[in-house]
């Protein structure tokens, strides 16, 4: 279960996912989706084949556990319209991080830190970000 960590394998309820490209593209249009319904602003997404991340600007203070229900949720069905649910009945683990960032400068980083992904299936930025990061 290379690239799995010890706390998501302990999350599962079955054998690992592993997502493919097309996967990995109906995620990011889900994702885009999602995002423009509920008006909040996409930032960045890596989608490697057994982890996903997700930068969202959301407006007011929600909670994040909400964003991340909302993401998998939708996610899930995109999935399901496209494959064979997974075994385990699920495409995610248990839980996953729903941290917030204080500041700009957290957020820059955080697009920083999808965009160089290691073996990603797709990387996606918002625009402002291609251009804010190569000057920054």
């Amino acid at each position: 279960m290379r690239g799995l960590t010890r706390a998501a394998r302990q999350k599962m309820t079955g054998p690992p996912v592993f997502l493919n490209i097309g996967q990995a593209r109906a995620l990011l249009a889900q994702f885009h989706e999602t995002s423009g319904c509920r008006g909040w602003q996409l930032e960045a997404v890596g989608i490697m084949r057994c982890h996903v991340h997700v930068v969202v600007g959301v407006p007011g203070d929600p909670d994040p556990e909400t964003l991340l229900r909302d993401l998998k949720s939708y996610g899930s069905r995109k999935l399901n319209e496209h494959d064979k649910r997974p075994v385990s009945g699920t495409w995610w683990t248990e839980s996953g991080s729903r941290r917030k960032l204080p500041h700009d400068r957290a957020v820059a980083g955080a697009v920083a830190y999808v965009r160089d992904q290691e073996n990603p299936l797709v990387v996606w930025l918002a625009p402002r970000w291609e251009t804010e990061l190569r000057l920054g």
